[in-house]
Order: structure tokens, then sequence, then C-alpha cells
């Protein structure tokens, strides 16, 4: 089983991964973290408002190489993001380096589409995809993570929007801040898996 946890940056995907990492050790399965991409890559790229076409597309690389890997030794895997995300990033890159008037390479050009129909096709080897929203949790510097909320606000809008007006090839699941992420994760996977989940 593979998960991706969705969203923009403080939205508690974090400390999900970890609830649910733990949920699963307790239930006695073979499972693994994937980091996100962005801060734990085999160089520091540039992030957040500062990165760059040509970052994005390393870090959507270093993601499915990473996942690749990792279903060799385990038979779980959990991620602190999915395509999608990487994909929102990319094509924002793309929208400001348009509004600047900066040209963009033919080459590169060429090279979005392909990189589109990558994220949305790699979404399919995700059993689940929860996307969480902002607002539940302060946006707090980290050194890493943008504190800017309005960048934050663009991201989640930009997301959404392509969650709604795209098909994709697996369930994608809305967690509700109403109520407890990790209640609505365990209670989602319990339905398909009621056997293999008992523990708490």
């Amino acid at each position: 089983m593979k998960i991706a946890l969705i969203g923009t940056h403080c939205t508690g995907k974090t400390g999900l991964v970890a609830q649910t990492y733990g949920w699963f050790i307790r239930n006695g399965k073979s499972v693994n973290i994937i980091k996100e991409m962005s801060e734990n890559p085999p160089t520091r790229l540039p992030i957040n408002e500062e990165t760059t076409l040509a970052a994005q597309r390393a870090i959507l690389f270093f993601q499915m190489g990473y996942e690749s890997a990792l279903s060799n030794y385990h038979d779980h895997l959990i991620s602190d993001r999915g395509t999608i995300d990487n994909w929102m990033y990319l094509q924002r890159v793309r929208e400001k380096i348009v509004r600047e008037g900066v040209p963009i390479s033919f080459a590169e050009e060429k090279i979005l589409g392909p990189l589109e129909d990558l994220s949305i096709a790699w979404s399919s080897t995700y059993d689940y995809q929860f996307v969480l929203s902002p607002g539940r949790y302060k946006i707090e510097q980290n050194r890493i993570r943008s504190i800017d909320p309005v960048f934050q606000g663009e991201i989640n809008d930009s997301l959404t929007k392509y969650i709604d007006e795209h098909t994709f090839p697996g369930d994608i699941y809305s967690l509700s801040s109403a109520r407890d992420y990790f209640d609505q994760v365990k209670e989602t996977i319990r339905r398909d898996y009621p056997e293999e989940f008992k523990i708490d």
C-alpha cells in the first residue's frame, strides 16, 4: 500500500505521516516514510517562492525514484507529498515566468506537458491520496518553509481548483478540518482492510 498526503505547507502533513506510520507499525506492517523531497534531496534546491522549473523537475524525479527504491524493501509507504503537489509548484513557476515576460526555452516548454501527464499518471501508484487544507495549523518558521500566508493560499487554491477540474486514476480524499485528520485516515483504510488494522 502506498499513501500520499497532499497539500500546501503547514497543513499538518508531517505530523499525520508520523501518526499513520506509528499506526502501521503497531499493526505489524513493514512500512517506511517518504520525507518531503524538497527538504531532503541529494542536494539543496531552491524552493518556495524562489523555486525554479529545474528544481521542481528534479524534485519530481527524486520523489518517484525514492518511492520506487523503497518499494523494494517495504510493503507500505507513506509519503509527505504526492506528485500532484509537485505539479502545482511547477505550474506556478511557469505562470510566474510568463507574467514577468521571461522567455521559456523551446525544450522547457515542450517538456511541461509530459511532466503534467507523468504527475497525474504517477498518482495512480498511490492507493490513497489524502488532501489537507490550511487553516488548522499556524505557519511556523523552520528555516525551510515559506511563512507567507498569501503564498500558502495561492498554492492551496491552485491545488483545490486542479483537483476539481481533473480526473485522476485513483481516489482522492479531502480530509475535513472539523474532525481529527488521523481518525479520518484510519476510518478510510479500515473500510478496505478491516482485518489488517485492528489495533489503534
